[in-house]
């Protein structure tokens, strides 16, 4: 952000956030680190979840489930040459500490674009729309047909959402 803001071609006062899935996430979470951006728009952003989530023991995975997703996991990265550890115990922990809500209640001057597929398991629009209720304007939601992917593979979806970071962008003035 401050290397792009401080370019002499780049006017920083047009510069927006994207981000997919947990970097939409981060993105959300960046914005109390940096400048105010005039835009956001997250695509498929998870929701908030708190240690109740964790403790609640419907949500843990079987272990025979949890090691066949590992081997999933483990023999996907091998056959494409990659790379990461992750420490999800340590993450999942962290992530009940992150709180979006607090970085969204700061964005009172951003225009705001939340997209999500309506069939989507892993980030639903129904978890995430307490958060998207309690965000300041100017916002807006869509929320479209397809999977977690579909707001960055489908192109008419992202066709969409660029013509409003466009937009948004292009505005002088914030309107809700």
């Amino acid at each position: 952000w401050k290397v792009l803001s401080s370019l002499p071609v780049v006017d920083s006062s047009r510069i927006a956030l994207i981000g997919h899935s947990l970097g939409a996430f981060s993105s959300i979470l960046a914005t109390s680190e940096i400048d105010k951006p005039k835009a956001l728009i997250t695509l498929a952003c998870p929701y908030e979840i708190d240690n109740e989530v964790l403790s609640n023991h419907n949500h843990r995975i079987h272990r025979l489930a949890k090691w066949f997703i590992s081997l999933i996991g483990k023999m996907t990265m091998s056959l494409c040459n990659l790379k990461a550890r992750v420490d999800w115990k340590k993450f999942v922990t962290s992530w009940t500490q992150m709180k979006i809500s607090s970085a969204l209640a700061e964005l009172d001057e951003c225009s705001k674009l939340f997209v999500f597929s309506e069939k989507d398991p892993v980030s639903p629009f129904q978890k995430f729309s307490k958060l998207y209720e309690q965000a300041p304007g100017p916002k807006q939601k869509m929320v479209t047909r397809g999977s977690h992917v579909t707001s960055v593979e489908a192109e008419i979806i992202r066709f969409e959402w660029v013509g409003w970071t466009v937009a948004a962008l292009n505005r002088s003035e914030m309107v809700a």
